[in-house]
């Protein structure tokens, strides 16, 4: 069976120099239609190849140009000093010089090889996007251009610290950092809303200003542009943070910006000491299945929230003790008084049952007493009375005493009542007139 071009192709990939120059020249000599066709390949490699070490090599000379915007005055923005730098481009600190109002700003210049690469109208299309973004944790874009072959946008300066050094030099505590996170989700949610994917979520782009709360920058607006050779060309994601989505170059959903938020949320948390409930929201929101995350960023929100105000997570709310548990947390004193209040009430009817159950078995003792006192008294025969009487108190306690269902405190009582001596009897006598 004879090799196809392509397969003959493939095989030349393994092949060392020689090796390819002796199999090639064999094909041009067997069959010179297959050798051209595999010639073609060959040429369309190489191409590729080119191309694409031209990008690379493109992108290294963008990322060690020295080309300074300092002092220079663009439109109405001068460049005042430069303040940081990325895998797409260049910050400067800018002053508004229009004559109208100072504004302290940053500009940010995107490297050529964006412009070739994805092109003018594309970029642009992507800054109007941010623009419509108007939320207080989101640092505000305000205009976009063109200078020099550099496109630039115009954004609010943050002045502060990124959340890696907030974290570091705050001490903040872990409620402190999760409300952070919650103001950080809020963000990202509202982007979303706008249709508008962050796609660089990690701490680097996060600035936490003057007055505690964070600001979100640098949204990648050229990642779902990307391939999988420009992405890698362009450094366009941050491996930590990143989805497996996007570290693929596949496209990009809300999830992928759940994941990387997971990953932020885990990264807040080291060196902490947190409950299972946490453990379980990271685990969800960076599950490697798109589909088995948080649907939108609100419910991620919403299970943090949760988790603060001790209410149940989404995971497990329908375990019954799990949320009595997470009641009582909620409502400590509450739930102490109820309980005091539940035992009170229990030892009351408990009492009252057991009264209520002496009561009956007093009132069937006595009332089988009188019967049996009853018959001994009108049944006795051929006995005085006083014998007779003296006879049957005798009786009567020797029954109390071998009553074995009469509570001992009742015998006791009924028992010193009999042993009570019997007054005496008084001769009354009556004198008699002369008409008795």
């Amino acid at each position: 069976m004879t090799a196809t071009s392509t397969e003959i192709f493939y095989n030349l990939i393994s092949l060392n120099d020689t090796e390819k120059l002796n199999l090639i020249e064999s094909i041009r000599y067997d069959s010179p239609t297959l050798y051209e066709e595999v010639i073609r390949l060959i040429d369309v490699e190489k191409n590729s190849l080119k191309n694409l070490t031209h990008l690379f090599a493109k992108n290294a000379h963008d990322m060690l140009d020295s080309q300074s915007f300092v002092g220079e005055k663009i439109g109405k923005y001068i460049i005042k000093k430069r303040i940081g730098e990325g895998g797409m481009g260049v910050v400067y600190a800018a002053l508004r010089c229009d004559n109208t109002y100072q504004q302290e700003l940053a500009v940010k210049f995107f490297r050529p090889s964006l412009l070739e690469i994805f092109g003018r109208d594309l970029l642009f299309l992507e800054a109007q996007l941010l623009a419509s973004i108007n939320h207080p944790y989101v640092a505000k874009v305000f205009d976009a251009g063109e200078y020099q072959s550099h496109v630039f946008i115009v954004m609010e300066r943050v002045n502060g610290d990124n959340l890696a050094v907030y974290k570091r030099t705050h001490k903040a505590d872990l409620s402190t950092l999760l409300n952070l996170f919650i103001k950080i989700c809020e963000a990202i949610e509202h982007s979303h809303q706008n249709q508008v994917l962050h796609a660089d979520i990690k701490p680097e782009n996060i600035i936490i200003d003057e007055n505690g709360n964070p600001k979100v920058i640098d949204f990648n607006i050229t990642q779902k542009l990307c391939t999988k050779e420009t992405q890698n060309t362009l450094l366009a994601l941050s491996k930590g943070f990143a989805s497996p989505e996007q570290a693929n170059a596949e496209h990009l959903t809300h999830q992928s910006d759940i994941y990387s938020l997971g990953k932020l949320l885990k990264f807040l948390l080291e060196g902490f000491r947190f409950s299972a409930d946490l453990t379980q929201i990271i685990e969800k929101a960076t599950r490697h299945n798109p589909k088995e995350r948080y649907g939108v960023v609100f419910e991620l929100r919403s299970d943090i929230a949760n988790f603060q105000e001790k209410r149940p997570i989404s995971n497990k709310k329908n375990r019954p003790l799990y949320v009595t548990q997470r009641l009582v947390q909620r409502h400590p004193i509450s739930a102490v008084l109820f309980t005091l209040f539940i035992f009170s009430l229990f030892s009351f009817t408990v009492v009252i049952v057991d009264k209520n159950y002496k009561l009956t078995q007093e009132k069937e003792l006595t009332e089988d007493m009188m019967l049996e006192l009853t018959n001994l008294v009108f049944y006795g025969k051929n006995v005085e009375h006083e014998q007779s009487f003296d006879s049957i108190l005798d009786l009567t306690r020797k029954r109390v005493i071998a009553n074995q269902s009469l509570p001992a405190e009742l015998k006791q009582k009924m028992l010193l009542s009999m042993l009570q001596p019997l007054p005496k009897k008084q001769k009354i006598e009556v004198e008699c007139q002369d008409d008795c």
